[in-house]
C-alpha cells in the first residue's frame, strides 16, 4: 500500500513521456483505473492544465520522527485487527457459527 501525506494520489512526469501514478492510499483499484485514463491522456498530448494532478512537490514531515512512529502504531494496529478477527472467525467456525 502507497500513502501520501496529503491522502491524495499523485501522477509525476519523471522524464520527458515518462509519468508514474502513485500513492493511491487504500482504495487502489479504483484510483489506479482512473490514474490509467489520466496518464493514457497525458502520454497522448493532453496539456498539463487538462488533468488534476497534485504535483511533483513533496512537503517535508514537520515531525519525521513522530510520522515513522505513527505508520509504525497504524501498522500495529491493523496487525491486531487481522488476528482479533481472524480468532473470531476461527472460534465462531469451532462452534457452528457464522
Amino acid at each position: 500500500m502507497a500513502l501520501t501525506t496529503d491522502h491524495v494520489p499523485h501522477l509525476h512526469e519523471l522524464a520527458p513521456n515518462l509519468f508514474a501514478g502513485l500513492g493511491y492510499n487504500g482504495p487502489g483499484v479504483a484510483m489506479s483505473t482512473m490514474m490509467g485514463k489520466l496518464l493514457a491522456e497525458r502520454v497522448a498530448g493532453a496539456p498539463e492544465e487538462e488533468y488534476c494532478a497534485a504535483g511533483d512537490a513533496h512537503p517535508a514531515h514537520t515531525f519525521p520522527r513522530l510520522a515513522a512512529a505513527g505508520i509504525s502504531l497504524a501498522i500495529g494496529w491493523k496487525r491486531l485487527q487481522d488476528r482479533l478477527n481472524l480468532s473470531i472467525r476461527l472460534s465462531a467456525a469451532r462452534y457452528g457459527r457464522r
